[in-house]
């Protein structure tokens, strides 16, 4: 038995968003891209490595993904957070030796959340998406 990695698995979500929305949205790890809006900040958390009750093993991961959707206006940042939910919540990625589950959505925020503190201000569209992994 392996213990499951984190890092495979976020690269696979990185790729599969950088790959599955549309080129003028900008998608980068942890920090937005060196674009301007819009774009999508992906911050993943180190994942939870689950152990089975009977059997000891312990290959099960889930990792949460936090999506910052930032756009000019509000406009643009749900337009941002719609592109990256529909990859989100489509096909598993692929991780090697893995079996990846379909994401589930479990937070929204409520309402858009604008950054004043940039000039122009930025507006947020946020949420959160789990990632269930298993040995193959």
């Amino acid at each position: 038995m392996t213990i499951p990695e984190a890092e495979p698995h976020v690269a696979a979500v990185l790729a599969m968003l950088q790959a599955g929305t549309p080129a003028n949205l900008g998608v980068a790890l942890g920090v937005g891209p060196s674009v301007n809006p819009p774009y999508v900040a992906l911050y993943p958390d180190p994942g939870d490595v689950e152990q089975a009750r009977l059997s000891g093993d312990r290959s099960l991961i889930t990792i949460s993904f936090l999506l910052h959707c930032i756009g000019a206006g509000p406009e643009q940042a749900l337009w941002a957070l719609d592109k990256a939910r529909a990859v989100m919540l489509g096909d598993p990625p692929t991780v090697a030796g893995r079996r990846t589950h379909r994401m589930t959505q479990t937070y929204g925020s409520r309402e858009l959340d604008r950054d004043d503190g940039i000039q122009p201000a930025l507006f947020i569209a946020m949420a959160e998406f789990r990632l269930m992994s298993q040995q193959a």
